[in-house]
């Protein structure tokens, strides 16, 4: 079963990108045209960093692209030892002859940090995937919270499960944030299902997959 599983490790990448993109044309208007793009992975790890090669997708997907800068932020958002934890202009060779850039960066931080060290900057699109800020490490969560929905940006969030995706959208709304894609399901989920016991006897569910339902929303302005 070689090929089905390398299939499904595609696909499983192909998530988070067309996810992105879904968010981006559910949040800025004439995206199409857009020349630059600047997006931040929230709560970034292991998921998040290994796909970090397919986001040149985006300059494929989106033509008018010239520059694509992407910053990995989280406390889990690490490279091996040795490994750069920036890159040079990493777009392929066809998009360089016609301009184009694109650049990530790590930082093994949580965002409110991030955003403390680097005043002024101001994403196109913030991501969290699969955070699971309304049930895990909640407390450290809120000051990250306060500085996301306090810029003002369109946010993509996902979740493993239903009833996590309205209990972080409750907690959202209680802030004062809009929605821009009220929670639903998220069809460009991932593939790959995780077993879940506990999830099993809650709610019912044998299997979990990565962003399966999603929301987009804007801070307070």
């Amino acid at each position: 079963m070689a090929i089905e599983a390398i299939d499904q490790m595609a696909s499983e990448a192909e998530s988070i990108l067309l996810t992105v993109i879904a968010g981006l044309e559910a949040s800025i208007p004439q995206l199409a045209t857009r020349r630059s793009l600047e997006i931040h992975f929230v709560a970034a790890a292991s998921h998040e960093v290994s796909a970090r090669a397919i986001t040149e997708e985006f300059l494929h997907h989106l033509p008018a692209l010239r520059e694509l800068t992407i910053h990995f932020v989280g406390p889990e958002a690490r490279l091996p030892v040795g490994m750069q934890q920036s890159s040079p202009n990493l777009a392929c060779e066809e998009c360089k002859s016609g301009g184009a850039t694109r650049r990530w960066a790590l930082h093994t931080m949580e965002y409110h940090r991030f955003l403390a060290a680097n005043p002024g900057r101001r994403p196109d699109l913030i991501v969290g995937l699969n955070t699971g800020f309304s049930e895990v490490a909640v407390a450290s969560w809120a000051p990250t919270m306060d500085a996301i929905c306090a810029l003002g940006v369109p946010v993509v969030f996902t979740a493993y499960s239903l009833p996590e995706a309205r209990m972080e959208a409750g907690l959202l709304r209680g802030r004062g944030c809009s929605f821009i894609v009220d929670v639903e399901e998220n069809k460009w989920r991932g593939v790959i299902p995780r077993v879940n016991k506990g999830i099993k006897y809650t709610q019912g569910i044998l299997a979990l997959y990565s962003s399966f339902y999603w929301y987009v929303f804007r801070g307070r302005q």
